[in-house]
């Protein structure tokens, strides 16, 4: 018996293979959770999530000597290392005011706050 559904025509077959590749590729994208191009946030923003490999080269070693993983390691001894940080942009999403403080500041004691 011959199947009467869509979904077994050739061309559907097609678009669905289409669909589940498009799918794949989003899935597997390097730039899924990261961004593009990675910046620190100046005063008021909260950093989002960023991975560790893009603060710095050797992120691995870093978190290894932190976490104290081969200090007692008497047959080969931990080496020495430097981290290699990476230095990030900074970026401003609006222009903070000035702060305006009187030239004679006279901060007088004894003085309580005006209650309404």
């Amino acid at each position: 018996m011959a199947s009467t559904q869509n979904k077994n025509m050739p061309n559907d077959y097609c678009l669905e293979q289409r669909m589940n590749n498009y799918i794949c590729k989003d899935r597997t994208s390097e730039y899924r959770r990261t961004a593009y191009h990675n910046a620190i946030p100046c005063v008021g923003v909260n950093v989002g999530h960023m991975p560790n490999y893009t603060l710095s080269k050797n992120a691995t070693n870093i978190e290894s000597n932190l976490y104290g993983i081969g200090a007692t390691n008497l047959v080969t001894p931990r080496k020495d290392f430097t981290p290699r940080l990476k230095k990030l942009p900074n970026v401003a999403f609006f222009k903070r005011p000035e702060l305006l403080i009187p030239e004679p500041l006279v901060i007088e004691n004894n003085q309580r706050p005006v209650i309404p």
